[in-house]
């Protein structure tokens, strides 16, 4: 006889669980949040490239057709070429850590793709929605693949100003690199160019599945929820990294800003008071969400070569992340309250995040604790120029070792350094005692009394995508 037993989000070892749909979702936000990332690195996006290229045209192909479909070999051979033209070159990109973004874009394309190769049938004909279904997933892809490029169009540019103002065009050295630079930069601007009028000629109005997204089911928040409690600080506890903390404070501000959506949207339903949201609620969440924003960004100011994070800690975000998104979006858009109002239980809804700011406040005291120990590595270069910003007197030996700055490595935090993460930390937990005590007293009103049109006051947070556990066994969010 065989015993089955529930599954204990306290002890299951985490597994990507998202859906195709989900990670091509996952891929566009991504894609969009590189067009808003000023000051990324372009060697890092320009090594990356041909890899999100290679995802894409994989999940290309495995997306069934009747006959083979070879739009893209053109944008294939001419990223192989922007490869040969880049690696005989090693002034740029040259060797170094690939870009975070990018890298984990390519690697839900070809999970995508492999999902699809697992489950193709090979021999069977679509029907007309199959059809209209695969058409769909490739303008999708097509579309991932322009921002991808055009984001990598804007550091090629990037790099072409700097060289500019930074080496002398007389020389033999200055002419190469910027030479270099402006073919790299022409060859990817070909690229999205043709990427661009491939989507026009195909699909002039785009294309429409014709069908709304699922409703979400219905304890998949609650189970992401207790795992990422349990993860976030098993991982922070066994790695303290500036890694691990950046991606801590990056997924708390992510759930932050759906806790405040979704409490806009329970106000808007009638389902909590407006009074309370506006004088208390919704200030006091807005502040947790910019501090742990501010926060997320003095990490990723400071991060080195030393990206990696705890694989179980990874897959623990994507699965929230896909579980709040199926929750918090529209296809690529942001939900509007009304349609959360009519896939949520509002107030099981508002219960389960109020309790992810007590998490936030747990992970906020680890981290401050891991700082002050001593356990966090920062990048050499990014923090002497914090360190000569501040007015703390520089030490005989300087604040950085000339060895180490060479070459950029990972050392111990310049005092003026710690200094300030401690105090962006701290903001962090003053934000979180204030949240949790505000959204502590919120209780649903009964009956519901939606507040009258147009007078609630505006978030000050834009309306785009962010960036004890609840027991499995309550009721689910979904309806």
């Amino acid at each position: 006889m065989t015993i089955h037993t529930a599954r204990n989000p306290y002890r299951d070892r985490p597994t990507d669980q998202r859906s195709v749909e989900e990670l091509l979702r996952d891929c566009d936000i991504l894609a969009r949040n590189l067009l808003w990332d000023h000051d990324a690195d372009s060697n890092a996006r320009l090594r990356t490239f041909g890899e999100v290229v290679e995802s894409a045209i994989d999940l290309w192909n495995a997306i069934p057709t009747q006959v083979p479909d070879q739009r893209l070999d053109g944008i294939h051979a001419a990223t192989l070429a922007l490869h040969r033209s880049i690696a005989s070159d090693r002034t740029w990109p040259g060797l170094g850590p690939p870009d975070i973004t990018m890298e984990e874009i390519s690697a839900n394309l070809t999970r995508a793709a492999d999902l699809i190769s697992s489950r193709r049938l090979p021999g069977i004909d679509l029907s007309p929605a199959g059809e209209h279904t695969a058409e769909a997933m490739r303008v999708r892809t097509l579309h991932i693949l322009h921002l991808t490029t055009h984001a990598t169009m804007l550091a090629a540019q990037a790099r072409i100003k700097d060289i500019h103002d930074h080496v002398p065009s007389h020389t033999l050295t200055g002419q190469a690199r910027l030479a270099h630079a402006q073919r790299s930069g022409h060859r990817i601007a070909a690229i999205e160019g043709d990427l661009a009028r491939l989507i026009d000629l195909q699909w002039p109005t785009g294309i429409n599945t014709g069908q709304p997204p699922d409703k979400p089911e219905p304890t998949r928040l609650d189970t992401a929820l207790a795992r990422w409690d349990v993860q976030a600080h098993r991982s922070l506890a066994a790695s303290p990294t500036l890694a691990t903390m950046l991606a801590i404070a990056n997924t708390q501000a992510d759930l932050t800003f759906l806790n405040l959506h979704i409490t806009r949207a329970a106000v808007e339903d009638g389902t909590i008071n407006g009074d309370d949201y506006q004088t208390r609620i919704q200030p006091a969440l807005e502040h947790l969400h910019t501090s742990w924003t501010t926060l997320q960004r003095g990490f990723a100011e400071l991060i080195g070569s030393h990206r990696e994070i705890d694989p179980d800690l990874r897959l623990t975000m994507t699965e929230l992340r896909a579980a709040v998104r199926e929750i918090s979006h529209d296809h690529a858009n942001l939900a509007s309250p009304h349609l959360l109002a009519q896939r949520l239980d509002l107030e099981h809804a508002l219960k389960a995040l109020q309790h992810t700011t007590s998490i936030g406040l747990n992970l906020a005291y680890l981290t401050r604790e891991a700082i002050d120990t001593g356990h966090v590595t920062v990048a050499a270069r990014p923090a002497l120029l914090q360190a000569m910003a501040s007015a703390a007197p520089v030490p005989d030996g300087g604040w950085i070792n000339p060895r180490d700055l060479l070459s950029n490595r990972d050392v111990t935090p310049p005092t003026p350094v710690n200094t300030r993460l401690l105090a962006l930390n701290a903001n962090v937990i003053d934000a979180s005692t204030s949240a949790d005590s505000a959204t502590s007293t919120l209780t649903p009103t009964r009956p519901h009394h939606p507040p009258a049109p147009n007078t609630l006051r505006p978030s000050s947070i834009p309306i785009t995508s962010p960036t004890a556990s609840t027991p499995t066994s309550s009721p689910g969010i979904g309806r």
